[in-house]
């Protein structure tokens, strides 16, 4: 299993852990938007979500001009308030046979940079998934590729709306789909634009 979280949720979660474990402790001066940026390979928006997030916990205080400081009684705010936070989990479910697929693969990337702070997703190669065994594991939200639906049972009521399926339609579950016919339109017109004009298309099946 592969968990991922955005980019802001990894500064936030790293700097907060830091500050719990007394890497920094009270008064110290943490490192400022442009020595964050650098180490972790992020934009200055996504810093100043993280440093904000931490600012309204009371765990540092920013002072113009000055820099950014660890709060007074930082770690035991961090330690009081940890069994109350409320997170999201969703577990993606794949084949195995999806591990390279670089289509899915972008898909969660695009998903680790962009989810909501408290939301991280669970990422599953499996042949043979059952929809139970990830709630039961603490799963908010299942997404599924299309291509696994067949080889699931028909599950409970209860679980109908926490299901998104990728690629594919379905009657029962809410689903997430590309438009081919509008892909193709924009693949057409970028092939015309660059001077084609025998084109082809390959296609199977008849969905």
């Amino acid at each position: 299993m592969t968990v991922l979280v955005s980019k802001t949720d990894f500064l936030y979660q790293d700097l907060r852990e830091r500050i719990a474990q007394g890497e920094f402790g009270e008064g110290d001066c943490v490192p400022d938007g442009h020595q964050l940026k650098d180490k972790y390979g992020i934009s200055r928006t996504v810093v100043r979500l993280s440093l904000g997030r931490l600012e309204e916990e009371g765990v540092i205080n920013r002072r113009r001009g000055s820099g950014t400081f660890v709060a007074e009684g930082a770690r035991e705010m961090i330690a009081s308030s940890d069994g109350c936070v409320k997170k999201t989990t969703v577990a993606f479910i794949f084949g195995l046979y999806q591990s390279g697929n670089p289509v899915f693969m972008e898909l969660l990337g695009a998903f680790a940079d962009s989810a909501p702070a408290g939301v991280e997703a669970e990422v599953h190669f499996d042949p043979a998934p059952r929809f139970e065994h990830y709630f039961a594991k603490g799963a908010d939200l299942v997404v599924i590729e299309g291509g696994l639906l067949e080889k699931y049972p028909v599950i409970t009521a209860e679980y109908i709306n926490r299901v998104i399926v990728l690629n594919s339609v379905s009657d029962i579950y809410s689903y997430i789909c590309t438009d081919n016919f509008l892909g193709g339109q924009l693949m057409t017109r970028a092939l015309i634009e660059r001077g084609h004009r025998r084109i082809g298309v390959f296609h199977y099946g008849l969905k």
